[in-house]
């Protein structure tokens, strides 16, 4: 019961974090300080709590990932969520790193949003990283010192830093169900979907470095 009941609260408190965390998933048992959830195919993950910690546990088929998240609490106003993927993909190992910061913004105090964003991949000896950082309106995004604005510029919205990751990496996810349309209908550049599989095939040294800034 305290386990569901802290968890609760987090829940209520941080929408926007469990919204990412829990798409679409269903809860399917707690016990003690762990919950277990089911996802859209049915994969079972665990959630354990400690105070203001949260780890998410998921273990598939060729599929594995760790996030801890930790809240708000007396000496740190933000949510630090760092998550560790690691997926098989013809017996070599991709691996994902996200950092994720949230606090609230100057145009919404009672919600947190993603305000910095740090992400690094390695696959077949690629290296990829990308940073993405709230700072205003405006959305100056580099990729190796190339200035590729133009692919987001027209990208809306309160979390356009997770929209702008999405794209990025080509997640067809619901937060840019609408983006996705606007690239159908001719309003979004396409290049601005799945860029990072552009980055990492044109990489001559294998690195790339994406750095997205939004003021707040």
């Amino acid at each position: 019961m305290g386990t569901m009941y802290e968890f609760s609260k987090l829940r209520n408190k941080y929408r926007i974090v469990f919204e990412r965390v829990l798409e679409d998933c269903n809860f399917y048992y707690g016990y003690e300080n762990e919950i277990s959830f089911k996802d859209l195919y049915d994969r079972e993950f665990k959630i354990t709590l400690d105070g203001k910690k949260m780890k998410i546990i998921k273990d598939f088929d060729n599929y594995s990932s760790i996030e801890n998240i930790e809240f708000p609490d007396k000496y740190n106003n933000y949510i630090r969520s760092v998550e560790t993927i690691i997926e098989k993909i013809d017996n070599k190992n991709k691996v994902e790193v996200i950092q994720r910061f949230y606090d609230r913004t100057n145009r919404n105090n009672e919600e947190y949003f993603v305000v910095n964003l740090f992400y690094n991949i390695r696959f077949n000896n690629n290296i990829s990283n990308f940073e993405c950082h709230l700072l205003g309106d405006d959305v100056i995004t580099e990729v190796n010192h190339e200035d590729i604005s133009y692919l987001y510029s027209k990208i809306n919205g309160s979390r356009k830093i997770e929209k702008i990751f999405d794209l990025y990496r080509g997640e067809n996810s619901p937060l840019i169900r609408l983006e996705l349309k606007d690239i159908i209908n001719g309003n979004l550049n396409e290049k601005c979907f799945n860029y990072r599989e552009n980055v990492m095939l044109k990489e001559v040294d294998n690195v790339s470095k994406v750095k997205v800034y939004e003021k707040i």
